[in-house]
């Protein structure tokens, strides 16, 4: 199966264009990797007043009973050693929560003790996860209900990774 037509990616594609669209309306000019058909270090580089950040997007809702959420460890190595030459910043567009929400990745690793230490390095999955607390996060953008439902549809996540 080709990497467009895969749920995940389908679902990815509409939280990046809707992240795309509000950093342009806020004066950013975004640039998109060539190879578009093809898994991508981060999702583009936006610039504004002169300065480029690196920005990738998780088209994803929190956990269920846990006021964070999470990338793959695998790509949080990446983003941290791509952090050393330009500021990475990860967004969360969330359909359960109608909202977009993220940071920097520098705000995001600082340390925090609500009911868990954080960031939290999880390997209770098949895939290594490390949590970060929404307290961390800031909200950029409300979802209309539209976009959520358009999301959900495209949604496999499963009620384990919910309770975990």
């Amino acid at each position: 199966m080709e990497f467009a037509s895969l749920k995940t990616t389908q679902k990815g594609d509409i939280g990046e264009e809707i992240v795309k669209h509000i950093l342009r309306k806020k004066g950013a000019t975004v640039y998109k990797p060539a190879d578009e058909n093809n898994s991508h270090l981060i999702d583009f580089i936006a610039i504004k007043n002169k300065t480029a950040t690196a920005i990738d997007i998780k088209t994803k809702p929190k956990r269920e009973y846990y006021n964070d959420t999470g990338i793959d460890f695998a790509d949080f190595v990446t983003y941290i050693a791509l952090n050393q030459s330009i500021r990475v910043a990860i967004f969360f567009v969330d359909e359960k929560q109608k909202a977009i929400y993220g940071n920097y990745l520098d705000e995001l690793i600082k340390p925090i003790y609500l009911d868990n230490a954080y960031p939290l390095i999880s390997d209770a999955t098949l895939v290594k996860v490390i949590y970060f607390p929404l307290c961390n996060m800031k909200k950029i953008h409300s979802l209309t209900n539209e976009q959520c439902t358009q999301i959900s549809e495209l949604s496999g996540r499963n009620n384990k990774y919910d309770k975990e």
